[in-house]
């Protein structure tokens, strides 16, 4: 949308201008700005770096999730920070209907769903939440034409809700994708769940994360490239603006 806006309606005013993109945080500059936020409790190192990583160096959620940990040992003074203690500061975050996060990524769910009717979108958003990222996937995972499914991806991408590389889409904000596949689905899914069986869901789906981060944290770095790589057998990807196959 900015791309757009600066090629057209600005390119009237001002002519042709040089623009600079701004993206996430490096890794670095993100672990450097959570520990100015810890620096009156002594966060594990595994802690810290899995906050980054959850957050994807983006300063939004790296300042929420650092803030959280921060005023949950604040009202809990004895407790020593820890994983079980991060998920519990995150829980009202995520689960509470006014919950900071909960509440963005639900309004964002409305206005999705007010700009491209229908149930298919839901699904489709569901789908990739769930690693199902080419139109061939989605298409047979919800046994709908290729067409129609080619057709919304668009319209997501067109909206900067999803992100396309080659022949891959995926949802460009990853916690917002952590949330529909852990929280949003088990809503539409459950008749009714209450707020004990939530929660014991959501600390479930985080336990599962931090065990695969710790465990990816511990493997030699060829061998997480090669895994890494192996995602995507068989598919193209574009790299450097380059368009590559990968052999499975």
């Amino acid at each position: 949308l900015a791309q757009e806006i600066l090629s057209s309606d600005l390119n009237l005013l001002f002519g042709n201008f040089e623009k600079i993109e701004l993206s996430v945080f490096d890794n670095r500059t993100a672990l450097s700005l959570i520990q100015d936020k810890f620096k009156a409790l002594s966060v594990p190192d595994k802690i810290s770096d899995f906050i980054v990583s959850f957050g994807f160096c983006h300063p939004f959620y790296l300042n929420a999730l650092a803030g959280a940990l921060v005023d949950y040992h604040t009202k809990n003074p004895a407790s020593e920070p820890a994983i079980s203690s991060l998920i519990s500061a995150l829980e009202n975050m995520f689960l509470d209907n006014w919950g900071i996060l909960n509440r963005r990524f639900s309004c964002l769910m409305d206005e999705i769903e007010s700009s491209l009717k229908g149930r298919l979108v839901i699904e489709v958003m569901i789908e990739l939440s769930s690693a199902s990222n080419s139109i061939r996937e989605i298409s047979q995972a919800l046994m709908r034409p290729k067409k129609e499914v080619s057709f919304l991806l668009n319209q997501l991408c067109s909206l900067d809700i999803v992100s396309k590389n080659a022949d891959i889409y995926y949802l460009a904000d990853r916690i917002f994708s952590f949330w529909l596949r852990c929280i949003y689905t088990n809503r539409l899914n459950a008749f009714s769940m209450d707020a004990d069986k939530q929660k014991q869901s959501f600390r479930r789906e985080m336990d599962s994360l931090f065990a695969s981060f710790s465990e990816a944290q511990g493997k030699a770095i060829n061998v997480r490239i090669l895994e890494l790589f192996n995602q995507f057998s068989n598919k193209s990807i574009e790299v450097q603006k380059k368009r590559m196959h990968l052999n499975p």
